[in-house]
């Protein structure tokens, strides 16, 4: 079923308070509106339509069930193993094994304080993870 749009104006602080909340239990402001006024709708319904009768009870059980792809994906992003110098960047390398860092600068640098080790033969610096 097609979803439409619906703006409504409430007070600012209920507003802030309500999308905290379904933030912090993880569901959609959306879905927790359209339980609700689906709810209200069919409470309405067994009012037989008394206007005198304005009080409603409204039992949700709400399943959370993801079903946009950004949502369920999660996409692995490598840790930056390798300090670039210039332009002064940390990139993720490919070539450098699991659990090592590589730090290029130059032999001068402080880098045996820091736990790295000067390899001679690539010019840059190394230190395991």
């Amino acid at each position: 079923m097609r979803r439409r749009q619906m703006n409504v104006r409430i007070k600012a602080e209920l507003r802030d308070a309500f999308k905290k909340r379904c933030k912090e239990l993880g569901l959609s402001t959306c879905s927790v509106l359209e339980a609700l006024i689906k709810g209200w709708l069919e409470g309405e319904k067994s009012a037989h339509g008394n206007p005198v009768d304005q009080c409603y009870t409204i039992n949700v059980h709400q399943q959370r069930v993801v079903k946009r792809v950004r949502r369920q994906s999660i996409e692995y992003v490598p840790e930056s193993n390798r300090y670039v110098c210039p332009p002064g960047i940390w990139i993720f390398d490919d070539e450098v094994p699991e659990g090592e860092v590589w730090v290029e600068q130059p032999s001068e640098w402080d880098g045996g304080a820091k736990g790295f080790h000067y390899d001679e033969w690539m010019k840059l610096w190394r230190r395991r993870r």
